[in-house]
């Protein structure tokens, strides 16, 4: 379930904050081969590199108005105790946060720096 929310983020025209949440509850049941099979999906559904790069920096430049769908998600469809706990944790903002470095780090977008121990985001070339 996880890889087809994953797949549907970059394949759908609008974007359903569902997906985000769905993401973030189960993306730890990902397979060790998904990385791959995600990839081959992508190019099989003629996802371009810069259909993904795109969604993911508007993730990142839009921020603030991602995290606030994804609470409304998190306070009207999630049972009261999951809801609470990705409260606690910082909601939609954490959702957002570690759904982008997850999936980008998944398709290969992010590579860590192990000099500096941190992540780096593949930049394109300047034009």
């Amino acid at each position: 379930m996880v890889e087809s929310k994953m797949i549907a983020l970059f394949n759908r025209t609008d974007l359903r904050h569902r997906d985000l949440v769905d993401i973030f509850l189960f993306f730890n049941r990902l397979r060790p081969d998904s990385s791959s099979r995600l990839i081959a999906k992508c190019k099989t559904l003629g996802i371009s590199k810069t259909s993904i790069r795109e969604r993911l920096d508007d993730f990142r430049n839009h921020q603030d108005y991602h995290a606030r769908a994804v609470q409304e998600v998190v306070d009207t469809q999630l049972d009261a105790v999951p809801a609470a706990q990705i409260q606690d944790a910082g909601g939609g903002g954490i959702v957002m946060d570690e759904v982008r470095r997850d999936v980008a780090q998944t398709l290969g977008r992010e590579q860590r720096d192990m000099t500096r121990n941190r992540r780096v985001i593949d930049q394109p070339p300047s034009s």
